[in-house]
């Protein structure tokens, strides 16, 4: 697993991610591309449960709410 703090420089902050709000993609969609990178990427083994959404919240610098929602879209793309 990636030290956190790589995780973090790798992926988009908050700021970056409410500035493309203008694009297609919806902030929980770009959430869930985040998330989709960090399990495809190999940061989490497989059958390895994900971190508890407020430290994925506080890891990526965005709402509980977006996790959720983005998590709830990852698993219905499943």
């Amino acid at each position: 697993m990636m030290a956190a703090s790589a995780v973090v420089n790798s992926l988009i902050s908050r700021k970056e991610l409410m500035k493309t709000q203008a694009s297609a993609q919806r902030p929980y969609q770009e959430v869930g591309e985040m998330l989709r990178n960090m399990i495809t990427q190999k940061q989490y083994a497989v059958g390895e449960r994900l971190p508890p959404e407020r430290e994925l919240a506080a890891l990526l610098d965005v709402t509980r709410t977006l996790v959720r929602e983005a998590l709830i879209m990852l698993e219905l793309e499943a």
